[in-house]
């Protein structure tokens, strides 16, 4: 296993960067307006319309700002009640989605449903509200 691992590595080339310097590039800014991983306490209502999942999150407020519109974000690792206010923190990250046109391009492969680009999520690492009570196990 080791050589096989070896044999990738030298056909893979090095890096596009030098080892350490990819922890120091600045993450990009997210839809909330903040880098993505910058550690953030969000409020706001579950979405109820159109094509947004029970997961979609109206946030109105992030720290102290209060955002003239509401943001709607995909949240995960948390369940958001129905017509409660709902205060989240977490981080913001996401990946890309669809497949980018060239691929569909030089492949002749369909388009999929999702066009490409790059889909915003909030990582919930603790629900402040609404409390909910432990679980029996």
């Amino acid at each position: 296993m080791l050589v096989l691992v070896s044999v990738l590595s030298v056909f893979a080339g090095p890096p596009p960067y030098p080892p350490n310097q990819f922890n120091e590039v600045e993450a990009p800014v997210g839809r909330l307006g903040y880098r993505i991983g910058t550690y953030l306490t969000i409020e706001g209502i579950r979405a109820e319309e159109g094509k947004v999942g029970t997961h979609t999150l109206l946030v109105d407020k992030v720290g102290d700002y209060k955002f003239p519109k509401p943001i709607a974000i995909w949240v995960e690792a948390a369940d958001l009640p129905k017509g409660e206010r709902c205060v989240l923190k977490g981080y913001e990250t996401g990946g890309w989605i669809g497949v980018p046109p060239q691929v569909l391009k030089e492949t002749g492969q369909m388009p999929p449903q999702a066009v490409w680009q790059f889909n915003f999520v909030f990582k919930t690492t603790s629900v402040e509200q609404p409390k909910r009570p432990a679980s029996k196990q």
